[in-house]
């Protein structure tokens, strides 16, 4: 038995001449088959896609996109049928078999004219119908919601939202089971996230957080990291999209937007318990950020923060710079670090190995006379045991002065002027009277706030103009 004796009584003689000819002159392509339906293209005036769906070889329902409506079938599912009779053909997932430019089966035309808002009342009607032969093949089930979402992520990023809530619709009417959905929505995303923008992952996790209803927080969590490495935008999200959004998606939003991590933090801090607080701030140094008074929130309190110390010393060796690297490694205990090696770091920023060493208290493998940066010597300065001192004091004093020499006040003068005071370097007030330091003030970079700083906390207020006032009695401060 074959398919057009089956169903020869369907068709006109004529149709079936015609069907037969188009077959004979390879006008039937890309035949694929998925459980009990059957696509194919067939090439007329032009391409037209034909589906069918089979009760074994009986014929259950058809359609093509071509305008034939004389009643019965066309002459292109004809054809196909005269195809599937002589050629074999290979069992394939349907969305792998369109190919780009090609028409798409008629299930798939349906879900894109109900995600785009076109004839939505004609396709609410024919939709559950149509559905329903093959709501039980679950590979073209989830062939279907791969295509249904992939049509949100290849809309404009400025549409999207009104995409997702014919989405919304979409699922209201066919009812998936949330298993399917929430895998068909990650095949959706691995294929298109080469598309995905800032706007458009904010406006999904947007209305993820507005439609709790849809589990499309838990595709967006279940999701890689690697999906999401989309450009940075501070989305100003709504006080209720962060409520929703945390902790669940906050993984993925400290990936997505790095300016919206402090804000999600903050938000936390008074909505979630302390250990999940802990695990979002976890997250939020593993993505390498650092913020104190986070730490600071957790350290008051009773919860175990040695994950969290070890990720920061982690972050340590991506340090770009020395500063970076103390910022770091100045909140987490000594005990966890100290006297660790850390030649490690990337070859990149190997100049600041020497001054972490110095940090860390191991031994020096570089002459002080080597150290040539002015300022990561004054940020580990203290950290120098006593006896390596008088050499390093020689070494400061020498780059301060060629700082002197320049014919101009300069940043790196001011910055130099303003650590040396914090360190209360032993050298220093010699220098504040020096006429090298005192020719540069009102030439700018800031060099008079730092002179003045350094006055008052070097105990010299007259310099400034400023007399000293002393206040005695029980009532003076």
């Amino acid at each position: 038995m074959s398919y057009i004796v089956k169903n020869s009584g369907l068709f006109s003689q004529s149709i079936l001449a015609r069907g037969q000819a188009y077959f004979r002159s390879g006008k039937v392509v890309n035949l694929t088959r998925s459980a009990n339906m059957v696509v194919a293209e067939v090439r007329g005036s032009r391409r037209y896609t034909v589906q069918c769906v089979f009760d074994g070889e009986k014929l259950k329902s058809y359609h093509c996109n071509c305008p034939y409506d004389f009643g019965g079938p066309c002459k292109h599912v004809a054809a196909v049928l005269f195809a599937l009779d002589q050629h074999p053909f290979k069992e394939q997932s349907l969305i792998e078999s369109v190919k780009p430019g090609s028409g798409l089966s008629y299930h798939l035309d349906q879900a894109k004219n109900m995600i785009r808002g076109m004839y939505l009342s004609r396709t609410q009607r024919s939709l559950l119908s149509e559905y329903g032969y093959f709501a039980n093949d679950q590979v073209m089930v989830k062939d279907f919601w791969v295509y249904a979402f992939g049509e949100v992520l290849g809309g404009g990023s400025y549409a999207v939202r009104r995409l997702l809530t014919n989405f919304t619709d979409l699922v209201g009417l066919l009812k998936p089971e949330e298993s399917l959905l929430v895998e068909a929505m990650g095949k959706a995303f691995e294929l298109h996230r080469g598309g995905l923008d800032s706007f458009k992952v904010l406006d999904l996790l947007s209305f993820s957080g507005n439609r709790c209803n849809l589990p499309l927080q838990k595709a967006l969590a279940a999701l890689p990291l690697t999906a999401f490495r989309v450009s940075s935008y501070d989305p100003g999200l709504s006080a209720n999209v962060i409520d929703s959004l945390i902790p669940e998606i906050y993984p993925l939003m400290v990936v997505l937007f790095p300016s919206a991590k402090e804000k999600l933090l903050d938000s936390a801090m008074d909505q979630v318990d302390s250990e999940t607080f802990a695990r979002m701030f976890l997250f939020y140094v593993q993505s390498g950020a650092f913020e104190p008074r986070f730490l600071r929130y957790l350290q008051a309190l009773d919860v175990d923060l040695s994950a969290i110390y070890s990720a920061m010393f982690d972050l340590c060796y991506k340090a770009r710079s020395l500063s970076y690297y103390l910022e770091i490694r100045d909140y987490i205990p000594d005990g966890m670090c100290r006297g660790k090696i850390i030649e490690n770091l990337p070859k990149l920023h190997s100049e600041i190995i020497p001054y972490a060493r110095v940090r860390e208290g191991l031994p020096l493998t570089t002459p002080i006379s080597k150290f040539n940066d002015l300022e990561n010597l004054l940020l580990v300065y203290r950290y120098f045991p006593k006896n390596d001192l008088p050499a390093v004091d020689k070494k400061v004093q020498t780059k301060f002065e060629q700082l002197l020499k320049r014919s101009k006040a300069s940043p790196e003068l001011t910055e130099a002027l303003m650590m040396l005071t914090d360190l209360q370097w032993p050298y220093l007030s010699k220098y504040l009277s020096d006429e090298r330091l005192l020719s540069k003030r009102g030439q700018g970079c800031l060099l008079d706030q730092a002179l003045s700083y350094a006055y008052v906390k070097t105990g010299r207020p007259e310099a400034l103009g400023l007399k000293r006032i002393v206040l005695e009695g029980q009532d003076a401060h």
